[in-house]
């Protein structure tokens, strides 16, 4: 064969291999293009921090993963120098974020990333400190109307404008959940309650604990049996806390709430009649497939593993985070 030939078939071959490499990066990444556009912010660096994210439980020798907060600068923005001086780095620079390690966590301080990469350290506004670091850095990214990340221990988020556009958790970006209630809102499930349901279920996928959470339409329990000897007040959902919430759906059996907002019990067996369902993996999914099927409902299983499954009238109605599973 000639070498032109050669030469021929070798730039064919870079050319499919780059298109190969811009398709994947397109169905990977898709959402990062559309944050450096809507924050006219280069994409470049974008893509430079969440290579950073992804690799930081490698950033330290020990490979301990580090925790730290990023506000991406925008015009108008004014932070304070934080109490903690070093020199300016590139984002490129990850052993200077391992040095750092959790020093910039998010709470007191974050770092502020401009337009050519460089980090500097600033100080947390007193008027966006939260609980948590991934709340505060969340507060300034709404204050601040402006994009944002968190890296936790094992999870990182990234905040545009204040809400979670993406969350990274097992190798994967995952999209926030966004779901179509309006169907279930015409039979009278309230929009409101099921997005908060669906919260617990997300926190609860993030925890890597399983639960399932029954909304239903009726006032009263039926077709349940305590898994536990225990004794519950029926309360309002709103009323308690989220940190009791999770204590609670992390118990055997499942969570009973009205569509009026009522928690009417908690650990509860759910019993049916049909043998239908075996299709679906886990007792959990089989008896929310069943019991769904027999009364008037909507049951959220979350899987230990972080996909959660919705089901209604005993099939399965939605799915979220299908790119967990193993």
């Amino acid at each position: 064969m000639r070498e032109g030939s050669l030469t021929s078939n070798s730039s064919k071959m870079d050319e499919e291999f780059g298109e190969l490499l811009y398709k994947r990066f397109l169905k990977d990444y898709r959402w990062l293009i559309e944050l450096a556009r809507l924050h006219s912010f280069p994409l470049l660096v974008l893509d430079q921090v969440v290579k950073t994210i992804e690799k930081s439980p490698h950033m330290t020798s020990e490979k301990e993963r580090i925790s730290f907060g990023l506000i991406v600068d925008k015009p108008g923005l004014s932070l304070a120098p934080a109490d903690i001086k070093v020199d300016p780095f590139h984002i490129s620079k990850t052993s200077r974020l391992a040095d750092l390690k959790n020093a910039v966590g998010g709470v007191h301080s974050c770092y502020l990333l401009d337009k050519l990469g460089m980090l500097t350290v600033v100080k947390v506004p007193d008027d966006c400190k939260k609980e948590t670091a991934p709340q505060t850095v969340q507060e300034i990214s709404t204050k601040s109307q402006t994009l944002a990340f968190h890296m936790d221990i094992d999870i990182a988020r990234a905040y545009s404008n204040g809400n979670i556009v993406r969350t990274w958790r097992k190798g994967v970006w995952l999209e926030s959940p966004h779901l179509p209630f309006d169907e279930l809102a015409k039979e009278g499930y309230p929009e409101a309650l099921l997005s908060k349901v669906v919260r617990l279920c997300v926190d609860m996928s993030e925890l890597q604990k399983s639960t399932t959470l029954v909304v239903q339409k009726g006032d009263s329990i039926e077709s349940c049996h305590p898994f536990r000897e225990i004794q519950f007040n029926e309360c309002e959902f709103d009323s308690i806390p989220r940190s009791q919430l999770i204590g609670y759906a992390d118990m055997d059996g499942a969570v009973i709430i009205t569509k009026k907002g009522w928690v009417l019990g908690i650990a509860q067996m759910l019993i049916s009649h049909r043998e239908i369902g075996n299709g679906f993996e886990g007792a959990r999914h089989t008896s929310a497939s069943r019991y769904s099927a027999e009364h008037e409902c909507v049951i959220f299983v979350v899987s230990q593993d972080g996909p959660i499954s919705i089901f209604r009238g005993g099939t399965l109605w939605a799915r979220l985070f299908s790119e967990l599973k193993p």
